[in-house]
């Protein structure tokens, strides 16, 4: 039996229903409160203990575990510590993907083994491309190096016309608003006590003016629900743009509409980095900044912290503006004439075992 490490993530699908149950617990209990007529303390207590009990939970149901690959026998099983996770039979359909983060973009490659997807093992390196011939992955059930990604899809059989059509040149890149940005956050908050909260507070005193009690917590709970989830959705819309670039020349489009357009050679482009300080985290991103022949200048980072080997030409503090996938910020570097650009293979410290 050949096995090797591996890592296992938390999150996704699992952390949604974590929360979800949390919440729900909370609110019914406090609500049961509430009816009761219990006092004031014990309802705030109730909400207290739930939500600080609900984000442990939450960041419990986050947590990297440590796994591992085996083949057995005609399987290949990904296990952490004695519970089968998922399996997949050897010699079966195998596909190639990007594996995706919404709205921070492309960070690695998928290995996807059965069909529909009994295995997925993900790998997180720059240049992992477009010639995939699945649709995007956004969670894996496992991660490896990339190196033991390599020797799995060579003992998996993966085509060799599949391998370089998913190493094929990159030409198009996709730039994400980034959410964590200081304007973006600021919108949020004024949304919050703007929108969501006066009117809240707004709709339980009008209703308490005409009906009793529980009615007026009702009719705030609804409000709050609405607001709260409009909020959500303003926050989760997607605001993309396309890069391509063909025949010695950038475009830049958003909805079909070019925005900029220039031959390469005409323009400037800098290495930037942000500098990202908040209370006890400190970090740096890479980001390029480029700017058009009319004036006009495009800016952007990586989500994953690093810095330029060659040193840098500008630094800017806070979060950038926009992003691009850690795989892809590296590819386009080379493009626009960036020589020292790094790249992002995870070298995990996890042996090769293999």
């Amino acid at each position: 039996m050949q096995e090797v490490p591996a890592e296992v993530y938390g999150g996704g699908r699992a952390m949604v229903i974590t929360l979800v149950v949390g919440l729900l617990g909370t609110g019914s209990l406090a609500g049961t409160c509430h009816l009761l007529g219990l006092p004031s303390g014990v309802l705030g207590g109730v909400c207290f203990v739930g939500v600080i009990g609900t984000q442990v939970w939450v960041m419990l149901s986050m947590r990297k575990r440590a796994a591992r690959l085996a083949f057995e026998g005609q399987r290949l099983v990904l296990r952490v510590g004695d519970k089968e996770l998922r399996a997949a039979t050897a010699g079966g359909p195998v596909d190639l993907a990007r594996y995706v983060v919404p709205q921070v973009g492309v960070m690695g490659q998928v290995l996807i083994l059965g069909r529909p997807a009994a295995l997925t093992i993900g790998t997180m390196r720059s240049g992992s491309g477009q010639g995939a011939n699945a649709p995007d992955v956004t969670k894996p059930d496992c991660f490896v190096s990339a190196e033991i990604f390599d020797k799995l899809a060579s003992a998996v059989a993966v085509p060799a016309s599949q391998l370089a059509a998913s190493r094929a040149p990159i030409t198009r890149f996709q730039l994400f608003v980034n959410k964590s940005s200081t304007r973006n956050v600021l919108k949020t908050l004024a949304f919050m006590w703007l929108v969501v909260m006066p009117l809240t507070a707004g709709a339980s005193y009008l209703v308490d003016l005409w009906l009793p009690s529980p009615m007026p917590a009702v009719a705030a709970g609804v409000v709050l629900l609405v607001t709260g989830g409009a909020g959500v959705a303003l926050l989760v819309r997607k605001h993309e743009r396309t890069i391509s670039i063909e025949n010695g020349s950038l475009v830049v489009s958003e909805g079909g509409r070019v925005l900029h357009s220039a031959s390469l050679s005409s323009l400037a482009v800098r290495r930037v980095q942000h500098d990202v300080r908040a209370k006890s985290l400190h970090y740096k991103l890479t980001g390029i900044a480029v700017r058009f022949p009319d004036g006009s200048e495009l800016a952007f980072a990586s989500r994953v912290p690093g810095t330029w080997p060659g040193g840098v030409d500008e630094i800017k503090k806070g979060e950038p503006g926009w992003l691009m996938g850690p795989a892809e910020l590296p590819v386009f570097a080379r493009q626009v004439g960036i020589a020292d650009s790094s790249t992002f293979d995870q070298r995990s410290t996890m042996g090769e075992g293999w």
